[in-house]
């Protein structure tokens, strides 16, 4: 039986060809979108780095890295954090003494390894745990009031000047809020913990925020850490947070497991899991112990 033959559809037919360029054209738009904001951080962060290249540093952001590095990892560190005592080198450049204290930081390390990996788990103890923000403390109840006792006390610790009735009201109001912020970390800490480790176990998305939050952590584990270096790094693992809630709530397969239950399991253990480490690494004396002091 005759009949005509039809030839096939081809692939690279003019609505296949449509699609393409679409699609190559959205992935010029996001090429261009990648390029000008890389191009933005760099024309802001260029005079900074000329002004750094100039007095000595080099190409840097920061022109205290080593002595940063200086301040948490030296003889006197007890908890892997700022040591005023250590700072001693006086009259040299701004470059020539950032050298310095890198240069005597890396030393010690060589010279300590044991010391300086007990030290950076300290530091990371420090980032997960509970203990609060005596900064931001400062700032939590932004009154007038609140501000002159809060000056007053700042001024009296840095003078010795005797005590007064406006320096115990600064000092009590500091303490009061720091009590606020402890109780908010015994919540945000042991989520942050399980976030974290449900972002590990099913990637997904989160890489964007896991991926940058874990390098801080690394960065601030291996250099030395104070409480308010959390704020960078909550920016980064609040989303985390939200997702894994999310995942509970919703059970979205994208952020977490596919059993609903088992969302909720693993997100209770992990809180379990995560108090019962946070309430041993905030004891002094666990710090203690793991700085060797």
């Amino acid at each position: 039986m005759g009949g005509t033959i039809v030839p096939p559809v081809r692939a690279d037919s003019r609505a296949a060809g449509l699609m393409r360029l679409i699609g190559d054209f959205l992935r010029s738009l996001r090429f261009m979108h990648a390029a000008a904001f890389l191009a933005a951080c760099a024309i802001t962060l260029a005079p900074w780095l000329i002004r750094n290249v100039n007095v000595g540093v080099g190409p840097a952001i920061s022109t205290t890295g080593g002595v940063n590095l200086w301040m948490g990892n030296n003889p006197g560190a007890k908890h892997g954090g700022y040591h005023r005592n250590a700072q001693h080198i006086v009259g040299k450049g701004e470059g020539e003494t950032d050298r310095a204290y890198r240069d005597k930081a890396l030393h010690w390390i060589t010279e300590n390894p044991d010391r300086y990996r007990r030290l950076c788990g300290v530091r990371l103890a420090r980032l997960l745990g509970v203990f609060p923000d005596y900064q931001a403390a400062k700032y939590l109840t932004p009154t007038k009031e609140s501000d002159d006792a809060i000056v007053a006390a700042y001024r009296a610790r840095r003078s010795g000047a005797d005590e007064t009735d406006l320096v115990e009201r600064g000092r009590a109001i500091e303490q009061r809020n720091a009590d606020w912020l402890m109780r908010l970390r015994w919540i945000s800490a042991p989520l942050t913990i399980a976030a974290i480790a449900l972002m590990c176990i099913r990637f997904g998305k989160g890489a964007i925020f896991l991926l940058p939050a874990m390098c801080y952590a690394a960065g601030l584990s291996a250099t030395y850490f104070a409480e308010r270096f959390r704020e960078p790094w909550n920016a980064l693992v609040y989303p985390l947070i939200a997702a894994a809630v999310w995942a509970c709530i919703q059970n979205s397969p994208e952020f977490g497991f596919r059993s609903r239950r088992l969302n909720i399991a693993f997100m209770l253990a992990a809180v379990g899991i995560g108090v019962a480490l946070i309430a041993t690494g905030t004891d002094e004396r666990y710090y203690r112990l793991l700085a060797g002091g």
